[in-house]
């Protein structure tokens, strides 16, 4: 199996990762600026207002005790937004991290397809010569000049595959 394959597939789990935690970032900030709202001063001002006995200004609702306005004050919804801003910052770190893994992968993906666009083109160039120098094998045109060239091709052909095994491994 390759090394671009395995890259690939790789990059396959990184993108759907990535997916993932941009999705679970969105929906945890729709839900923060919720509840967010519920710290909002003017929150803040309607709840100092309410009384046992009165009526919600919200819902209508007649306040029926004290440990309902206990239930509503200030600090338990600062409580509650509290783990919500948290998730928010982790998940804000995770797609982060998410993106930043997908593009050091699509940048070794497109490093490798590039290294193996350029053997390939390498490969065909040492094909043609090869089959050119066979043709001419035996001809007394043959140069010298021509047979070195051939043979540097052939070493720059042999490092290539050295450099794709390497790949490979």
């Amino acid at each position: 199996e390759s090394r671009l394959s395995v890259i690939l597939e790789k990059e396959a789990e990184i993108s759907a990762c990535h997916t993932g935690a941009e999705k679970k970032l969105k929906d945890t900030t729709a839900l923060y600026g919720r509840m967010k709202e519920s710290n909002e001063q003017w929150a803040k001002d309607a709840r100092a207002n309410l009384a046992v006995g009165g009526n919600c200004p919200v819902c209508g609702q007649i306040i029926a005790s004290q440990e309902y306005l206990d239930s509503i004050s200030d600090s338990h919804f600062e409580s509650i937004l509290t783990p919500v801003r948290e998730k928010l910052e982790t998940e804000k770190a995770q797609a982060a991290s998410a993106a930043l893994e997908h593009m050091k992968c699509m940048a070794e993906v497109k490093h490798l397809q590039s290294l193996s666009e350029t053997f390939k083109e390498n490969m065909q160039e040492t094909v043609s010569s090869l089959n050119k120098a066979n043709d001419e094998y035996g001809n007394p045109d043959c140069s010298k000049e021509h047979y070195d060239l051939i043979c540097l091709k052939l070493e720059k052909v042999e490092g290539m595959i050295r450099e794709k095994d390497k790949m490979s491994a």
